[in-house]
């Protein structure tokens, strides 16, 4: 690795920037970070967690390893790990002394995490925003289905038989009228979803549908192979 950064250090006209996993021990960590930075690194990502350290279960990032290396190279760092809100990147950069923070899940959650905005996020026009950009660049279909599920995952969950609809959708107009469809039930009343669900018994009500859903989805998938597609689909579409 060291061999590599030195040859592109060498060889190229842009700075190179690397991004790392932490190891179990501080100094090991540390070292490794020195030597990217003596092989031509110029600005370093560092993740708090160990590369086994992945998925749902994974501890908390350890910003303790990300301060160690901060405070022994000279070189830019940037902090990766338990970023959540514009609160916890104030809190990271300031616990770490990092120059900055990257955050993954959050923002594919919420494009706006770092606007420091005190509006809650509006997620469908969110959405809309990021269709009419992929008009405009032309994005594959299957990218938008990726971003849109992000984008929608509270709203789908109130309206589970929609994702069907996010999942077989093939163009950009067909993604428009999902979204069409979603926010006639989400958003109303002049409110946005997000702001219905600030309210107690609408979120309980969200997630009773839900579970009645998927209760009933459940049920259905155990009848007879008799029961034909087209059948499951209506019974299923509340």
């Amino acid at each position: 690795l060291e061999e590599i950064v030195s040859t592109l250090h060498e060889g190229l006209d842009v700075p190179v920037w690397c991004k790392i996993r932490v190891f179990p021990d501080v100094d090991k960590s540390v070292r490794y970070a020195q030597m990217l930075e003596r092989a031509g690194c110029q600005l370093l990502a560092v993740h708090g967690r160990t590369r086994e350290q992945k998925g749902r279960g994974a501890p908390p990032a350890s910003w303790a390893h990300i301060r160690a290396i901060v405070q022994a190279v000279n070189i830019p760092v940037f902090a990766n790990g338990n970023v959540l809100s514009y609160e916890d990147a104030q809190s990271c950069m300031r616990e770490t002394g990092a120059v900055g923070v990257l955050s993954a899940y959050a923002l594919l959650d919420n494009p706006t995490l770092f606007a420091n905005s005190q509006q809650l996020p509006d997620r469908m026009s969110i959405a809309r925003e990021y269709l009419a950009l992929a008009r405009q660049f032309r994005v594959a279909p299957r990218m938008v289905r990726l971003h849109l599920f992000k984008f929608l995952r509270q709203r789908l969950n109130a309206y589970m038989e929609l994702n069907e609809h996010v999942a077989g959708a093939k163009t950009l107009d067909e993604f428009e009228s999902v979204l069409d469809r979603l926010a006639a039930l989400t958003d109303t009343d002049g409110l946005s979803f997000e702001e219905h669900m600030l309210d107690s018994e609408y979120a309980a009500a969200v997630e009773a549908r839900k579970s009645a859903y998927e209760a009933r989805k459940e049920e259905l998938t155990r009848r007879p192979a008799e029961t034909d597609e087209a059948e499951l689909e209506f019974q299923l579409a509340f």
